[in-house]
């Protein structure tokens, strides 16, 4: 069934019908999400959305916001497609495995975002989209600008910047959605997204309700996301991976969805790990984890103090240590 008639109401299809450009939820390039899990191999015995459900989660959030900030048509449009393609380059088992497809096919996700955005790619027929959005007069280089985060964007123009400080500040939709959606599966009470949102983007923003989410961002990486169960289940799934589907092509690895690879892999990931399979592991991990602090320092007199109070920084007690994973450090 299309995806433009299963999410047919959502905000995300309002905004996109609004500004023209509704056809993109048809594509295949979007249509594939919606086999992948939200946390990919973690919690599988969970009710968890699809990273398409993600996607328009941050399209809706982001037309929020750009019609808040009253930017302009054609920068919306833009930022609005870019909102669309964030999660494009995810590959089965998102955020649990992605490590290991992403050594095993020698691409980052800029270099799948630039294959997506072009006339042609060798990811699958027909998930080029460089063509279709040409015919609806947006330019593929500002979409991956805007992806990339790029601050060359901010010598075209005031609302430009703007759309650009939407995808960088803390409080970005794609954030929002997505802290808000594992609150969920965890349990956990998470403010309302689009109240977060636009207190954010407020002159003065108040620290209440900013507060409260980075608390429950926190609380979700440190004991959900990243604590010792999920940390190993990662490991295993991504060694799996890495073994089961070496060699294989790029299109056969870009195709796979949850579904496939969690039947295929069963009884195939280790279940004991040796120093060595931790050590390859943690290489074939994602990204290194990250703590979510609170500086009580800083007030918030300006948007640009955002940046200043709710931070992150790299944590070393998870994953370091082959021998101990999960253990914090000195204990």
């Amino acid at each position: 069934m299309p995806v433009l008639t299963t999410r047919s109401g959502s905000p995300a299809q309002a905004a996109l019908e609004r500004l023209g450009l509704e056809t993109l939820l048809a594509s295949p390039g979007l249509e594939r999400l919606d086999a992948i899990r939200f946390l990919g191999g973690l919690y599988r015995e969970r009710h968890q959305d699809s990273r398409l459900d993600h996607t328009l989660g941050v399209a809706g959030l982001t037309a929020v916001a750009l019609e808040h900030l009253s930017i302009a048509e054609d920068v919306q449009r833009h930022a609005l497609v870019a909102a669309l393609l964030h999660d494009s380059s995810q590959w089965a088992l998102s955020h649990s495995a992605e490590g290991a497809f992403g050594r095993l096919s020698g691409l980052s996700n800029h270099q799948i975002v630039d294959s997506l955005l072009g006339e042609s790619s060798e990811l699958g027929p027909n998930l080029a989209l460089g063509p279709s959005l040409v015919k609806l007069k947006i330019d593929p280089p500002l979409v991956l600008a805007l992806l990339r985060k790029d601050t060359e964007l901010e010598r075209l123009g005031e609302d430009w910047a703007r759309a650009l400080h939407l995808a960088r500040f803390p409080f970005n939709p794609d954030n929002l959605d997505g802290i808000s959606r594992a609150a969920r599966i965890a349990g956990l009470a998470c403010p309302a997204p689009e109240r977060v949102l636009i207190e954010a983007l407020a002159a003065a923003p108040s620290e209440e309700q900013l507060d409260a989410f980075w608390k429950t961002k926190a609380q979700v990486y440190d004991t959900f996301l990243h604590g010792r169960e999920p940390f190993l289940q990662e490991v295993r799934l991504s060694l799996a991976v890495f073994d089961r589907y070496a060699g294989r092509s790029r299109a056969f690895l870009f195709g796979l969805t949850d579904e496939y690879v969690l039947h295929d892999l069963q009884g195939k990931a280790p279940t004991e790990l040796d120093p060595n399979e931790l050590a390859l592991g943690c290489e074939l991990r994602f990204r290194r984890p990250r703590r979510y602090l609170i500086d009580g320092s800083v007030r918030l007199s300006t948007p640009h103090d955002l940046n200043l109070r709710y931070r992150s920084e790299e944590r070393n007690d998870l994953g370091g240590d082959p021998q101990n994973p999960g253990r914090p450090a000195g204990a």
